[in-house]
């Protein structure tokens, strides 16, 4: 089974022969086998998010958007993946978006390209799904006996973002506001910090995770120091990646959601909190501050949700005493966009978002 794509049609003539993956088992790949194998822990490759090493069998992510990018001249590449449920796989080969790679329960086998034109090619596999779908691990690669592994150079910028569904992807596939969320309709590759990440050559990294807010309870800091996000004993360490050129926050959604309207002293505090650990973290890196797309201030009517959130925002920058933090506002959904899974942005409204937070970095950080 295939998983159509809309970006599809930016796919030239000669990647449209690959072979498509499945949500088939090990089985029915195994006659597909590659002869030359190569580590999971091969140095050539690269990864970036968080990705926990301590497992010998390969390394292991949860948060959306992680990636790994290998690089070899041939013509065929498989991958060996398993997970602890459902899970998916955007693939990219030399820049390009083709289909989507459905990775079920358990180690298997997956072909990942196919039929490639002879000569020197990039294959990124980009962590579609969000923490609480569970672990996925990457086992190794295999390669035509006749393929050459090359060094996947890393790129020299890197951006870092903080949120909750919206930057998660939540839905963005999904054909309407009224189809409820499924694993399969979120895709992290199409979301505006990670479409933004392409466009300015730079890696991408998230902590997110749909529903969470800042505070006071169901915080996303409370998982912010997590390799593995279901794993409270993978510790991440700031040092082992470099670090970000600029970090984006973009939480509130879910804080002023609804009511109570949380206590404005307590809230901009913990955001203040917030901004000074990122910068003992990233003494260089320029923080943005962010609310968009899904609130508004007609509802609920007597809470003014987004200009509540936005004057707090505001006033946490204005106090952090941080000449490098600054606001940033999404414009709220248009109608012509679309909706993705329950109210949610749809595809093009996070292209939207991606062209405003390129602008602001191009400008801000003369990219």
């Amino acid at each position: 089974m295939r998983i159509a794509h809309p970006f599809n049609r930016h796919v030239c003539a000669a990647l449209l022969s690959f072979v498509a993956w499945s949500y088939a088992s090990a089985a029915d790949v195994s006659s597909q086998e590659l002869t030359q194998t190569v580590s999971a822990a091969d140095k050539r490759i690269h990864f970036a998010g968080r990705w926990d090493t301590r497992d010998q069998a390969g390394p292991r992510c949860t948060w959306s958007g992680c990636s790994a990018t290998i690089r070899f001249n041939g013509v065929r590449l498989n991958a060996k993946i398993q997970a602890t449920g459902n899970n998916w796989f955007e693939v990219f080969v030399d820049s390009n978006r083709t289909e989507t790679l459905a990775v079920s329960a358990g180690w298997a086998t997956y072909r990942v390209a196919d039929n490639l034109p002879p000569g020197e090619h990039t294959v990124m596999l980009v962590r579609r799904t969000e923490a609480h779908t569970g672990n996925t691990q990457i086992g190794g690669w295999q390669l035509d006996a006749t393929a050459k592994i090359l060094r996947a150079e890393a790129p020299s910028r890197s951006l870092l973002f903080i949120g909750d569904s919206i930057t998660c992807g939540y839905g963005n596939e999904a054909p309407n506001k009224e189809t409820h969320f499924t694993p399969a309709q979120e895709n992290a590759a199409a979301t505006y910090g990670f479409l933004a990440a392409q466009a300015l050559h730079a890696d991408y990294s998230a902590v997110a995770w749909s529903g969470k807010k800042l505070w006071p309870n169901n915080s996303i800091l409370d998982l912010f120091d997590r390799t593995l996000a279901l794993d409270s004993s993978s510790k991440w360490d700031p040092k082992s990646a470099p670090a970000p050129d600029a970090i984006l926050i973009n939480l509130g959604t879910n804080d002023f959601g609804g009511k109570p309207t949380p206590e404005e002293a307590g809230w901009v505090g913990a955001y203040i909190k917030l901004i000074k650990s990122l910068r003992e973290q990233y003494p260089k890196a320029r923080i943005y501050c962010a609310e968009g797309t899904m609130m508004n201030d007609f509802w609920p009517a007597d809470v003014k949700a987004q200009s509540t959130c936005r004057s707090y925002i505001k006033r946490a920058v204005a106090e952090c005493g941080d000449s490098n933090v600054t606001a940033i506002w999404f414009s709220a959904k248009q109608p012509e966009d679309g909706l993705g899974a329950d109210w949610h942005p749809s595809l093009k409204t996070h292209q939207r978002m991606a062209d405003v937070l390129t602008a602001a970095l191009r400008a801000d950080l003369k990219w």
